[in-house]
């Protein structure tokens, strides 16, 4: 009887063992989580954002500006009149800008350092590098996007396609541009193969995004198609996946990783959340953009507003159109399609006349207000994975922008 009762006590420890000690430990493992995460919240939300200066940027442009063009020389034996009418051309479209996508990258890897408990010096050198390398890229596809646009001004400063010396040449240009940007990721990270490699898969992936952004809205007015057939494919779906590939991953998530990759960041999961915020910054961006394009101070944008003669797929025009369309105002949508897509300064000022009528201004102020709380939110539920003054940083520095 002892015998049996000693069998059913084992079998039942074991039982038990194998039941509910699994449980058992899983709970004292999420518990354990949710405690590091919680320090980890507590201790990032301490960190204030690290800041750079321009100059903290234009200062080494230089230096990597001669390494490219020696480089050129030595392997390719480039005569010097060509070297300086590359050197010409990186100055005239890389140098000027306000620089807020490498100043990101500065700041994003500094302060993800003083959080983690790193030393910025020994990144500090490659980080600039891929400060620069993102505002090469910015100007690859800027001195094209221009061209595309028969844009007139970039930075208050013709566009480098519209120097009669230059004209169409500006095409090979922006390739030169992109090999320039390639050339110093490859040149600066030739020792760390994993590092490079995964810089370079970064690179590559955000430029694709890109391009297939600027397909999209290339797309959506076939060679400068205009008219009620191409208004009626314009929605908001439309307006957000260009906005969303075309300019907020490069904009934002493109430096922010950077900064992540630097300081140890590996984690897939992590990536995604600060994707997820990056475009929604973008998407604010964006819509700030458009609204800029339009009722912007020209001396303070740097540039003449074109959306309109453009025919482009807007925030402010696509919101016309669901106001429009919700009330069926015939009237209205006659204003759009006789005016739309034209260059003379009554048409313009007919676009812009019906959009004060439909409100824009409140729905435009509605959205700030909406979008600010729907990224500071996204922000405070990561704040176990980054620092929230990071993205906060962002969030008010372009809150309600005038430029």
């Amino acid at each position: 009887m002892s015998k049996n009762v000693n069998f059913f006590v084992g079998a039942a420890a074991g039982i038990a063992t194998v039941v509910f000690l699994p449980k058992i430990a899983r709970c004292f493992a999420k518990k354990a989580a949710a405690l590091k995460a919680k320090q980890a919240a507590k201790r990032f939300a301490e960190v204030e954002v690290q800041r750079f200066s321009v100059e903290d940027l234009t200062n080494e442009f230089p230096a990597l500006r001669e390494r490219f063009l020696e480089y050129s020389k030595t392997a390719y034996g480039i005569p010097d009149h060509a070297i300086e009418r590359v050197r010409k051309m990186i100055d005239y479209n890389c140098v000027g800008g306000k620089l807020q996508r490498g100043l990101i990258v500065l700041e994003t890897t500094k302060t993800f350092c003083v959080a983690k408990g790193l030393d910025f010096e020994t990144v500090k050198k490659q980080a600039v590098v891929l400060a620069w390398a993102i505002e090469i890229l910015q100007a690859y596809f800027l001195v094209a996007d221009d061209m595309m646009d028969k844009s007139e001004l970039r930075r208050g400063q013709p566009c480098w396609y519209r120097l009669p010396e230059v004209q169409n040449d500006a095409i090979n240009d922006a390739f030169i541009l992109c090999s320039f940007l390639y050339y110093l990721l490859r040149s600066e990270f030739e020792h760390d193969v994993v590092m490079k490699s995964r810089i370079l898969d970064l690179f590559q992936e955000v430029s694709l995004n890109t391009e297939y952004g600027q397909l999209l809205d290339l797309l959506s007015q076939p060679q400068g198609r205009k008219g009620k057939d191409v208004l009626d494919n314009f929605s908001l779906d439309l307006q957000t996946q260009i906005v969303t590939n075309k300019t907020a991953i490069y904009t934002f998530y493109l430096s922010i990783a950077c900064g992540m990759i630097l300081t140890g960041y590996t984690d897939s999961a992590d990536f995604a959340k600060a994707k997820a915020i990056a475009v929604e910054l973008g998407i604010k961006f964006q819509i700030q953009d458009d609204y800029l394009d339009c009722f912007g101070d020209r001396e303070a944008i740097g540039k003449d507003g074109t959306d309109i003669q453009d025919h482009k797929c807007t925030w402010l025009l696509v919101q016309a159109l669901l106001k429009i369309k919700e009330a069926n105002d015939e009237k209205s949508m006659k204003i759009i399609e006789d005016n739309l897509g034209k260059w003379e300064p009554e048409s313009v000022a007919a676009i812009k006349t019906l959009y004060n009528e439909l409100g824009l201004h409140a729905v435009y102020d509605e959205q700030e207000e909406r979008s600010k709380a729907k990224i500071n939110t996204m922000i405070d539920a990561s704040a176990d994975v980054f620092p929230p003054s990071v993205f906060r940083y962002l969030l008010d520095r372009i809150h309600k922008r005038q430029k």
